[in-house]
């Protein structure tokens, strides 16, 4: 894998690979503050960080994300109760919605994805920080492993 060109083969790559806290006290931002937990590779060369923002005075208004620390290159992010988002193509997302970084044409590209239409599966429990998390984890192939505390 050429690590160097970041292209959508590399992208989808680090999206699949599996990914481990490197902490094992694992405890999500509380209301009011901001935290990154670092993230290590399955193969111990890739480096990643989890980032979590709960900082604003809006009560459930929250981003995580993750970024690839090769390069600072963010590869997911979520938003909930955060400003809707314009595609490329024009449309707009509406407040919960989740972005999926891609590369097209040599250029990288901000997609955002409206959370009810994007897994059917997956975040259904907006209201509940915890179960969020652990399926932004579960998304992006990030292992729980260790002392996870919970969090109100």
């Amino acid at each position: 894998m050429d690590y160097k060109t970041f292209n959508q083969e590399l992208i989808d790559y680090l999206i699949r690979l599996d990914k481990y806290f490197e902490d094992n006290n694992i405890v999500p931002a509380t209301l009011g503050e901001k935290k990154s937990f670092n993230l290590t590779s399955s193969d111990n060369k890739c480096f990643f960080s989890l980032d979590m923002n709960r900082a604003s005075n809006i009560d459930l208004k929250l981003t995580i994300q993750t970024r690839y620390l090769n390069n600072n290159q963010w590869l997911i992010r979520l938003d909930l109760n955060g400003p809707p988002h314009t595609n490329p193509d024009g449309t707009i997302t509406n407040r919960d919605h989740i972005h999926v970084i891609q590369e097209k044409d040599s250029n990288i590209l901000n997609i955002g994805y409206n959370l009810d239409e994007f897994d059917k599966l997956l975040f259904k429990h907006t209201k509940n920080i915890n179960k969020l998390f652990k399926e932004f984890c579960k998304y992006c192939n990030i292992e729980i492993a260790g002392d996870y505390q919970e969090v109100l």
